[in-house]
C-alpha cells in the first residue's frame, strides 16, 4: 500500500512542471514536498493512516466472498505460471496490496504461501498418483522451470520430488 501511496503522491508532485513560473513561496513549499515524499518515516506514517482509514470502508461479509472467490480462482489457474499478485489484483479489480492485506488478514498466510502450498501439494498429489514424470512436473503445476520447483519441494517436505514414490 505504501507504494500506492508513494506513487500517487510523486506522480501527482511531477505534474508540476514548471517551477520557474512559480513565485518563491510555492517554490520553498514544493521544496518541503519534494523532501517529505523522500523521507520513508513521511511515507509509513501515510500508510499507516490509509490502513486505518481502510477500516472504516471494510465489510467483513463482502471480505470474506472476495477472499472465497479468489481462492477459488487460484484453485482453479495455480498451473498457470504467470499466476501472480498483480495478475490476481487485476482480475479482481483492486490493489496488490488489498489482495495482500486481505490474505493476511483472513486466512493467516500471504498471498505468496498460499500460491505456494497449492501448487506444491498438487505436485504431491501427481507424483503419488504416478500421473506425472519429475521432468515435466514443474509444467503441470505452475512453475517456470524444474529448478524453482525442486527448491520448493525441497524447502516444504525435506526431500527433492525424484524422492517421492
Amino acid at each position: 500500500m505504501i507504494n500506492d501511496i508513494k506513487n500517487t503522491l510523486v506522480q501527482s508532485r511531477l505534474l508540476i512542471t514548471h517551477t520557474d513560473k512559480l513565485n518563491e513561496k510555492d517554490r520553498n513549499k514544493l521544496a518541503v514536498i519534494d523532501t517529505k515524499l523522500q523521507s520513508q518515516q513521511n511515507l509509513a506514517m501515510l500508510e499507516n493512516i490509509a490502513l486505518n482509514l481502510c477500516h472504516y470502508f471494510e465489510r467483513t461479509e463482502d471480505n470474506a466472498t472476495l477472499i472465497h472467490e479468489m481462492r477459488t480462482y487460484l484453485e482453479e489457474n495455480y498451473q498457470d505460471p504467470s499466476l501472480c499478485l498483480t495478475k490476481i489484483a487485476d482480475e479482481f479489480l483492486v490493489s496488490e496490496s488489498y489482495v495482500s492485506h486481505l490474505f493476511k488478514n483472513e486466512s493467516g498466510i500471504n498471498f505468496s504461501t498460499f500460491l505456494e502450498k497449492l501448487r506444491l501439494d498438487a505436485a504431491m498429489r501427481l507424483i503419488k498418483e504416478g500421473n506425472c514424470k519429475v521432468s515435466t512436473l514443474y509444467m503441470k503445476v505452475g512453475y517456470n522451470n524444474p529448478t524453482s520447483l525442486r527448491r520448493a519441494f525441497k524447502k516444504r517436505y525435506g526431500v527433492p520430488p525424484s524422492s517421492i514414490q
